[in-house]
């Protein structure tokens, strides 16, 4: 009998939130998003940090083959507004992808979040330079 080797391993579906510093959280997506809600593991991180507000954050996304639904985002939205309310007013964003529609639905997460300063970057050296961490 043959059995192949997994498809998917288990940091193919890990996220992993990392307090880098005193002034940055990096997530690193998984690189397939089944069966699980990322935005609520997102949350659940979240909730884990004393004044997630003083924090501005790096999304890397450059692994993840996925989508993620708009409600999925807007619930995290909702949660993320009753946690910190309005003050991580200018604390930076910093997404990392070359995945065409993140960069079609980036005005969105602005949109979603207006209180955070975002950009787009196809590099985490890039992204790391702009959010002055380089």
């Amino acid at each position: 009998m043959y059995r192949s080797a997994p498809v998917v391993s288990p940091e193919d579906i890990r996220l992993e939130f990392i307090i880098e510093s005193p002034q940055l959280i990096r997530i690193n997506y998984p690189a397939i998003n089944i069966g699980f809600k990322l935005f609520e593991q997102v949350r659940v991180e979240f909730e884990k940090v004393p004044r997630p507000w003083q924090y501005d954050c790096m999304f890397n996304m450059l692994p993840f083959q996925g989508h993620i639904l708009f409600d999925e985002l807007d619930a995290f939205r909702e949660s993320w507004y009753r946690m910190v309310g309005d003050r991580d007013i200018g604390r930076k964003v910093a997404s990392v992808s070359v995945d065409p529609l993140t960069a079609e639905r980036f005005e969105t997460y602005k949109v979603l979040f207006p209180t955070r300063v975002f950009r787009l970057f196809h590099t985490v050296a890039e992204a790391y330079a702009w959010l002055g961490t380089d």
